[in-house]
């Protein structure tokens, strides 16, 4: 598979729950993480703000394990690839 080739039918399953790559997602608006995110840090610091804030990191990795899973790449391009174009894909939703 191409980097190219990936479509966001494939990675979203919106008929009864929301899924990415057959993983179950939450769907949360960007500004309220934007905010938590700022709240954390005035109240804790970053450095103790940052052990909460390590989601993006471990969803992140959830997802690369699953690209890895789920697809065939033709290249270790294309699968370098796959993560920039995933996050495109996220992307034309918002």
């Amino acid at each position: 598979m191409k980097a190219e080739e990936l479509t966001l039918a494939e990675l979203v399953d919106l008929t009864t729950v929301v899924r990415l790559a057959r993983r179950r997602l939450v769907l949360h608006s960007s500004d309220a993480l934007a905010q938590l995110r700022k709240d954390l840090v005035e109240m804790v610091g970053v450095d103790q703000a940052g052990v909460c804030l390590r989601g993006s990191g471990i969803s992140g990795a959830g997802g690369r394990a699953a690209m890895k899973r789920i697809f065939q790449w033709d290249s270790l391009a294309d699968w370098l690839r796959a993560g920039p174009r995933m996050h495109t894909l996220q992307e034309s939703c918002a």
